[in-house]
């Protein structure tokens, strides 16, 4: 069966697919683009396309494509989503679950310990003032001049992920400490900064040592920007921007059609987003199908070989 199809029966099936706004009615989009249209960019090739638009939307590794690896959970996905109604939180939990399993992600059951938070605030600036007051070890190995820049950020999204290098066989080398948890305050198991005594036996050219794992990850959202906005379009946000290192924020322009462009275009007064788009479920299970354990060079390869195989796919039908 192709992508495609995999697609909508996978986030049709998903029961708390609720498009109720969360504090107001939103304006009526105009018609937006058939999904086949995103490929006809000026004279831009599918290659091209499907290249531009992984560069835009994923952010770049550490230490660049030659020595550098995107990273992404190893663990099951477990979302835990605060400040909302108790039935949406529930929703958009179930549908970040969703979002997951049709890109051939894993997830956790339902009583799993949580690794993807989304919390609505009512202003991040004094949230993450608070969080470096009091729960300081929540940012991990953030760099102060990061969470330096997440305080003076204008929002209305702030986010931060914990990333540990491990060994390539998952044993850890270094590690962050970025396990408080926002429900209770506690540290949730992750260890201090350190070096492990743990050997990698990996003797290739092509295969790395190391491996850049995610553990967790932080969103949170400002309530005054969800106005007019469904727990839908809240959830699918929250999906994509959580399960990967996104380039694209609120200060930067993403692909129009992908739904992280959901709060720069809502700001600019143009048509956003109804739900994901399958571009960008592409992207998602492109990345969690490719090798963790080579150079982001070739993850990229990887990535880009898969899309183009789906997107070609899709246009055949």
């Amino acid at each position: 069966m192709a992508f495609s199809q995999l697609f909508k029966i996978a986030l049709l099936s998903v029961a708390t697919m609720v498009t109720t706004p969360i504090l107001a009615q939103s304006a009526e989009n105009a018609e937006k683009p058939d999904g086949d249209d995103i490929l006809v960019i000026g004279t831009k090739t599918i290659k091209e396309a499907v290249g531009d638009f992984i560069d835009i939307t994923v952010a770049g590794p550490k230490g660049g494509r030659n020595v550098g690896q995107y990273a992404r959970f190893s663990a099951p996905i477990c979302p835990k989503v605060f400040g909302f109604s108790q039935a949406n939180d529930k929703a958009i939990e179930q549908r970040i679950r969703g979002v997951s399993l049709a890109a051939d992600i894993r997830v956790g059951a339902e009583d799993c310990k949580p690794n993807v938070y989304v919390v609505v605030i009512d202003d991040g600036k004094s949230a993450i003032t608070m969080l470096r007051k009091k729960h300081h070890r929540i940012f991990g190995a953030l760099p102060i001049y990061k969470r330096d820049q997440l305080a003076e950020s204008r929002g209305p999204v702030f986010s931060w992920k914990a990333i540990w290098t491990v060994s390539a066989n998952g044993t850890s080398i270094h590690t962050s400490d970025g396990g408080s948890s926002l429900a209770s305050g506690t540290g949730g198991g992750l260890s201090d900064d350190r070096f492990a005594a743990s050997r990698t036996h990996v003797n290739s050219l092509i295969k790395q040592p190391v491996q850049e794992d995610m553990r967790a990850s932080y969103l949170l959202l400002e309530k005054k920007a969800l106005a007019g906005l469904t727990t839908l379009q809240i959830a699918d946000y929250a999906a994509m921007h959580s399960l990967m290192e996104t380039r694209a924020d609120p200060d930067q322009d993403a692909a129009f059609f992908s739904i992280l462009s959901l709060f720069k275009n809502k700001q600019a007064g143009r048509d956003i987003p109804d739900s994901i788009s399958e571009w960008d479920l592409i992207l998602l299970s492109a990345l969690y199908s490719t090798p963790s354990d080579v150079r982001a060079r070739m993850q990229r390869s990887a990535m880009q070989q898969k899309f183009i195989k789906e997107v070609e796919a899709a246009q055949d039908q």
